[in-house]
């Protein structure tokens, strides 16, 4: 074998390893440079396409070094590793879901500074088992907030219903979810059996964006329209395929997306009705199952609701109009006022244990 060949070889298994840390450590930068090496090791075998390879490895060389200069120009930039990179697996109809298993996920700003580290258990169902029971008095539904991002096991809200009021309650929340989930997971049978048993709502406003599909992480995920004034399940968001994802960890696909979030972060009139039709849905079908549904709602800003007829007071009363018991969630007068103590930190406002244990607390006045 001639030296040629040798360093032809030599220079694709850097790409190889580079293509395998690219996806452990979900580093598009990485994927670039792969695809810079392989370029090189195909110029390194083939004279006569360098004339084209060459270019292209430049290309890819300055999109890189692109990709590390752009990141300087995001604000607040937030680094989330899971030690485990298999930690999501897709499912067809719902989207992503957690695989079972113990992962540990740390979150740092852009300085480096530790935002939280913490431990998720993740039971068979692919849902968090911060507790095990047999016999579940109710179904937690929500987002990040239900699931406790951030925060271990022993800091969340089910686990606080479990340890400190006697409540069992089966936490269905997933990172990302609306209640768009949270129906078809009540479709499917994801829920209490028992008689005068409860499905819980922790929600708020922005819940709609997302049964609206109009964040990116949507895609894949149960749609859901009015038509004729009722409600049907139409398919699933656009998006969530492989290429869109990979391309979603782009330094550069994220900074045209700061530019253009605004859009897709307007809640309209319509996506609100189709929130509160899809509650409506839950109700009817919570009643079919005799079981109560319960809504815990935390505010949103102000702002948020400022392009509808709607505002959090009016949002509530309407869901008055639909739950057994609706309960507000905010622990502040307004959104904008919510003490630093019920989040996170200042660069992740998702809530503390505290938050977790009070809103706990409050819920478990519902089954007195």
């Amino acid at each position: 074998m001639n030296l040629t060949n040798i360093l032809s070889i030599l220079v694709a298994l850097i790409s190889l390893s580079l293509i395998y840390l690219s996806w452990e450590l979900k580093n598009f930068q990485f994927l670039l440079l792969s695809g810079s090496f392989f370029l090189t090791a195909f110029a390194i075998k083939f004279k006569n396409l360098r004339e084209y390879s060459v270019p292209m490895v430049s290309t890819l060389i300055a999109l890189t070094i692109a990709e590390y200069l752009t990141l300087l120009a995001l604000p607040n930039a937030q680094n989330l590793l899971l030690m485990d990179s298999g930690y999501y697996e897709r499912v067809p109809g719902l989207g992503y879901r957690p695989k079972p298993g113990q992962y540990t996920a740390i979150k740092t700003n852009s300085n480096g500074d530790k935002i939280y580290e913490a431990v998720y258990t993740i039971g068979e169902d692919g849902y968090r088992a911060d507790f095990i029971s047999e016999n579940y008095d109710a179904f937690l539904y929500g987002g990040s907030f239900a699931f406790g991002e951030g925060l271990n096991d022993d800091e969340t809200i089910s686990y606080f219903l479990k340890h400190n009021h006697g409540i069992s309650a089966k936490n269905v929340g997933i990172h990302g979810y609306g209640l768009h989930q949270a129906l078809y997971n009540i479709q499917t049978g994801v829920t209490s059996k028992k008689e005068n048993s409860i499905n819980i709502l922790l929600t708020a406003p922005w819940h709609a964006l997302r049964s609206a599909c109009k964040p990116s992480y949507s895609g894949g995920t149960p749609r859901f329209v009015i038509d004729n004034v009722s409600l049907k399940k139409e398919g699933v968001c656009p998006g969530g395929g492989l290429f869109i994802r990979v391309l979603s960890r782009s330094n550069i696909v994220k900074l045209l997306k700061l530019a253009f979030a605004q859009k897709n972060n307007i809640l309209s009139n319509s996506d609100i009705e189709l929130y509160l039709e899809i509650i409506k849905e839950i109700k009817s079908l919570s009643e079919e199952n005799k079981a109560k549904l319960i809504i815990g709602y935390i505010d949103a800003h102000d702002n948020d609701l400022s392009n509808t007829i709607w505002t959090n007071d009016s949002l509530i009363e309407e869901l008055k109009r639909i739950a057994d018991s609706v309960v507000d969630l905010s622990l502040a007068p307004k959104r904008e006022e919510l003490d630093a103590k019920f989040y996170l930190s200042e660069f992740d406002q998702h809530p503390s244990a505290l938050a977790n244990r009070r809103r706990a607390e409050i819920l478990s006045t519902i089954f007195n």
